[in-house]
């Protein structure tokens, strides 16, 4: 399993803010070119999942870590451009 944090760090204070969860789908071994994982994205101080899906055929001995979580996020949220809300 994998997770990644996101915080917010203010000096001495740091304010946890979100995590991702990727576990891998099935048993991989160094053999397996390519590999499927289970995503769950959590909102800090709410409770359960805020998303949950599937990045399938990852090509995991070509790419690394960050392209990983990248895809992820591609996969569970893809891009935004929002503007910024009115005033």
């Amino acid at each position: 399993m994998i997770r990644v944090t996101v915080e917010q760090i203010d000096g001495d204070v740091v304010r946890p803010l979100a995590t991702a969860t990727i576990d891998p789908v099935g048993a991989i071994t160094n053999a397996d070119n390519v590999g499927d994982y289970a995503i769950q994205l959590s909102r800090f101080g709410r409770p359960g999942a805020w998303k949950t899906g599937r990045l399938t055929g990852f090509p995991r001995r070509v790419l690394g870590g960050w392209d990983l979580v990248f895809r992820c996020l591609d996969v569970m949220v893809g891009f935004r451009d929002r503007k910024e809300p009115e005033e």
